[in-house]
């Protein structure tokens, strides 16, 4: 079990009363405590026959300890916890989590959340005609993998800002737009300038500026009156929502991704140092080769080059290493964002 990790499992019945709990506590030096606590209907039998159904154990590198009761004594026991109150916090999160708007009850109180009442969540709408942006930004904003298209939204809660650290927008909020004012205003969310980041996965949200303290502005719809589409918001605002959202940025995403290619055909000079007066290695031509990050310093990037590439499993037949200049200002990354053999 990883160090300093809890496991805790919990079992209720229709009147809420903790039937089942299960707990392992690991202090990170290498013991740990358990607790087991079983008052399922049928439990009595085991007590009678002399099987404990409430137990605590201390387990250490010398040895171990235990204490023997009933479920009721281990439940309430002050020095275990207690149990109760851990269970009661469990289940009280989980309430938190069926609720589509229930995490917004755990809010600071300097974050003012959307007002009641708030509709049904909804899966946005995507404008796929507009297409101002000429930039794909610093990164991206996306969703877990499993789902595919906007669907991750549904799940979004995110507060917006006209500027990093200034009074609160609105919010994204579960497939809406609520804009702060008097009064305020729900409408429909549709998303537009979107990224496909991964085949068959979650479209992503084009992010223009990541800074060091947190703050990112990233594109959510097109421009209307009034509003550009665009918006700051905060890397710790990102875990209010129930799913896993991500802000991604593009020197992370091609270390973690597979082998790239410069998307323009060519031919591009491969350096053999990171500025464009060094000798040149190699050029890069259409899909030929293949480009594995190794580097990057700035808007250049050390590759490990493959001829031809290893689309489709294609086996290498020469190989260099070089610097290529793999984003510009006005483009943002140059390199192909995914790859399709």
């Amino acid at each position: 079990m990883p160090i300093g990790i809890r496991q805790i499992a919990v079992a209720i019945d229709s009147s809420r009363a903790v039937r089942w709990y299960f707990e392992i506590r690991n202090d990170g030096e290498g013991s740990a405590t358990l607790i087991r606590i079983d008052s399922r209907p049928g439990s009595e039998e085991l007590t009678q026959r002399g099987v404990s159904t409430a137990d605590a154990e201390n387990r250490g590198p010398h040895g171990s300890e235990g204490t023997r009761g009933t479920p009721e004594a281990l439940l309430s026991a002050q020095r275990l916890g207690p149990p109760a109150a851990v269970a009661a916090r469990i289940l009280e999160q989980c309430a938190a989590w069926v609720d589509p708007w229930g995490m917004l009850g755990w809010l600071p109180d300097s974050l003012a959340p959307p007002p009641v009442p708030r509709p049904e969540p909804r899966d946005p709408e995507g404008d796929r005609a507009w297409r101002g942006d000429t930039t794909l930004g610093d990164g991206y904003l996306t969703g877990p993998s499993p789902l595919t298209g906007v669907s991750w939204m549904r799940q979004l809660l995110l507060p917006i800002y006209r500027e990093p650290g200034g009074r609160l927008y609105g919010w994204l909020a579960r497939g809406w737009l609520y804009v702060v004012g008097s009064p305020g205003r729900w409408r429909k969310l549709v998303v537009a300038g979107l990224l496909n980041t991964a085949y068959d996965g979650p479209a992503s949200l084009r992010v223009f500026a990541i800074h060091s303290d947190g703050w990112f502005r990233f594109r959510y719809a097109a421009p209307s009156p009034g509003d550009d589409g665009t918006a700051w918001a905060h890397t710790s605002h990102l875990l209010l929502s129930p799913s896993d959202v991500r802000l991604v940025p593009w020197e992370y995403h091609y270390f973690h991704s597979t082998p790239t290619y410069i998307a323009e055909p060519g031919p591009h000079p491969l350096y053999a140092s990171p500025d464009s007066i060094g000798s040149v290695v190699a050029e890069l031509r259409e899909r030929e080769y293949g480009l594995y990050p190794l580097e990057v310093k700035d808007d250049w990037m050390k590759v490990r080059v493959q001829w031809p590439g290893p689309w489709c499993a294609e086996r290498a037949v020469r190989t260099a290493e070089g610097w290529i200049r793999w984003r510009t200002p006005e483009r943002g990354p140059r390199l192909a964002i995914y790859l399709i053999c």
